[in-house]
């Protein structure tokens, strides 16, 4: 009697995936046949490429923090907290994010939040206020009282020593930070592409089914993957522009080679 172990079933789910991960990205007409697939395969297949992602992200945070975090704990300014206050550095000091042009602020004399705009005109990630610790967000700039259990001095010397516990806590963070981010930018991914799908649909006047356009939004998140891991490597203009233009094209060639059973 042949027995097929879960371990057999994870590799043929994992070809299965990456096969049609592959024809997304290089066979257009493959796009016809991924459309037949069942709602549970296509969902699965988007599961799949967001599980990817989030991995793909971690090694690269990982890898990342291995390499710079050296560097980083080295150029940390000394600080002076008591009570919860931060008393040094007193003048405004910057400390950049290796490899960003990002990074964050230490000012002892900053009591109240600045506004919205500064955080993005000077490229800050934070502010470490006098009693505060400033954060941009989406509603506009957060605050977090620095706990009163903080009665140190901080310097690299210190921190070094730390510095596997600190590259495993920023670990943690960018796993499930990244993991948030990707699931969000999926999401706007896929209903970028059912736009451009509806659009193309318009154009060319085709009787395609909701299925079919909603089964083909989440087979272009193939592409949209691999356009993503160019961005994280390598860096890409414009990345969400990029995107809409990526799906344009390929809906344009999903539309164009569209069997004649399809068309009116």
């Amino acid at each position: 009697m042949c027995v097929i172990r879960p371990t057999n079933v994870y590799f043929l789910y994992t070809i299965g995936m990456l096969l049609a991960w592959f024809h997304s990205i290089f066979n257009f007409h493959a796009y016809h046949r991924l459309a037949l697939l069942s709602a549970g395969k296509t969902a699965l297949f988007g599961v799949w490429i967001t599980l990817v992602s989030i991995l793909c992200f971690y090694f690269y945070a990982s890898w990342q923090i291995s390499v710079q975090l050296p560097t980083f704990l080295n150029n940390f300014p000394p600080l002076s907290f008591e009570q919860g206050e931060l008393k040094s550095p007193a003048k405004r000091t910057l400390l950049a994010i290796p490899q960003t042009p990002y990074g964050i602020v230490f000012d002892a004399q900053t009591r109240q939040a600045p506004a919205p705009t500064y955080f993005l005109e000077n490229q800050v990630l934070a502010l470490v206020g006098q009693k505060e610790i400033f954060i941009p967000s989406v509603g506009g700039v957060q605050s977090q009282p620095i706990p009163s259990q903080w009665d140190s001095d901080i310097t690299p010397q210190t921190l070094l020593k730390e510095q596997a516990n600190i590259a495993a806590a920023l670990r943690t963070i960018f796993l499930f930070g990244g993991a948030m981010l990707l699931i969000m930018f999926f999401f706007g991914s896929f209903c970028m592409a059912t736009a451009v799908l509806f659009f193309w649909k318009g154009i060319t006047r085709q009787n395609v089914s909701l299925a079919h356009i909603f089964r083909w939004a989440v087979f272009l998140q193939g592409p949209a993957f691999a356009l993503w891991l160019v961005n994280l490597f390598i860096g890409v203009p414009l990345f969400l522009f990029a995107v809409f233009i990526l799906f344009m094209m390929y809906c344009q060639q999903i539309f164009n080679t569209l069997p004649e059973r399809k068309q009116r």
